[in-house]
């Protein structure tokens, strides 16, 4: 294959426009597939392609260049990328970009194992206009008139993938090298436009559910960075007109509990006008609730099942919904609901 930074092959995909990810792949003995390799080049190399195409700085001088096509540039996010290849004792950092491409391509295919650790945000796909960003090597190129730039507009959710795919990491690849090949892999993705996640892990062959395999043990562990959250759900349904106190109590409890910024999402559901909208055993409504430990979170609770537990075999309907992470270390949880009340279940992954 032609080291240009492409696969040769094109095709056509509808996908999200933004990640924002973390990788981590343990490969524990030589890979003897040249596919394999092929695709690491292709994969790395694109990222690092990208974060020099698209960095902010370039982005920022091109609208200036190009004022007209400025919404049309809004288009492409600025890709941040930082990656380090370790082959036995050397390592290899993409802010050195020349030696981290000469270990992809003169080092790794003979490497007795290796380890990819990355981060990486922005728009990673190809747009089939592509072209329009490039280089001003050469002063009479001639600017797409405006109405060129509409007709592109109009596309932008159909993407033309030159290269790899990197909108879930190499888990979609790997899932095909699984079986034959021993290794660790591990990925975060949050998907800026939809709120969704993806937490996935490859351990020797076997797909690991990682929120599933989630234990109490996470609450007290501390991580290099708090936890962070979105769109946290939390309820607990049963008939409230027979238990009016417990249900002013828990959303008391809510009230003194969450951050003071969030409360007003819960307060917008519990007391809707709408039928359709109003819903006061929803106790947690797409809130934040970010903490240095799920110590605090469990605490609090601790105080609603302190109200609920009393009442547990007429309660029809209780769970959460939502997860708190540690991106950098590969830390997640979330809240279920289990015949002792609410708990927190993660796992570092």
């Amino acid at each position: 294959m032609e080291d240009n930074g492409y696969i040769n092959h094109m095709i056509w995909h509808s996908v999200s426009h933004t990640v924002e990810m973390h990788e981590y792949l343990e490969v524990k003995s030589k890979i003897y597939q040249l596919d394999f390799i092929e695709y690491l080049q292709d994969y790395l190399s694109t990222l690092l392609r990208l974060s020099f195409d698209r960095s902010p700085e370039r982005l920022k001088m091109l609208s200036e260049k190009y004022p007209e096509k400025a919404d049309y540039l809004d288009l492409y996010y600025p890709v941040k990328f930082n990656a380090t290849l370790t082959i036995g004792q050397k390592c290899f950092s993409s802010t050195d970009a020349e030696s981290f491409r000469e270990a992809l391509y003169e080092e790794l295919p003979d490497a007795e194992g290796f380890i990819v650790d990355l981060t990486c945000s922005g728009r990673l796909h190809e747009l089939f206009e592509d072209e329009l960003i490039e280089e001003d090597n050469d002063e009479d190129n001639e600017v797409d008139n405006e109405e060129d730039i509409e007709d592109d507009n109009e596309q932008t959710d159909m993407v033309y993938i030159y290269d790899v795919w990197t909108g879930a990491g190499m888990l979609d690849t790997l899932e095909s090298y699984k079986r034959k090949n021993a290794f660790t892999y591990k990925v975060f993705v949050f998907y800026p436009d939809s709120g969704e996640f993806l937490y996935h892990k490859i351990l020797d062959g076997k797909d690991i559910d990682v929120l599933a395999s989630g234990t109490e043990d996470i609450i007290d562990q501390t991580f290099s960075h708090d936890w962070w959250s979105e769109q946290l759900h939390l309820w607990a349904a049963f008939d409230i007109s027979k238990y009016p106190d417990k249900l002013e109590q828990l959303h008391n409890i809510v009230r003194s509990s969450i951050p003071d910024n969030q409360i007003r999402y819960c307060e917008e559901v519990w007391e809707d006008e709408d039928e359709d909208y109003c819903n006061p055993t929803l106790l947690c409504n797409g809130i934040q609730f970010d903490c240095k430990s799920l110590r605090e979170v469990q605490d609090f609770l601790d105080k609603i099942n302190a109200v609920l537990l009393p009442i547990k075999d007429e309660i029809y309907d209780a769970g959460g919904d939502g997860t708190w992470e540690v991106r950098e270390d590969f830390a997640v949880a979330t809240w279920v609901w289990t015949d002792e009340g609410f708990k927190v279940k993660g796992l570092q992954y």
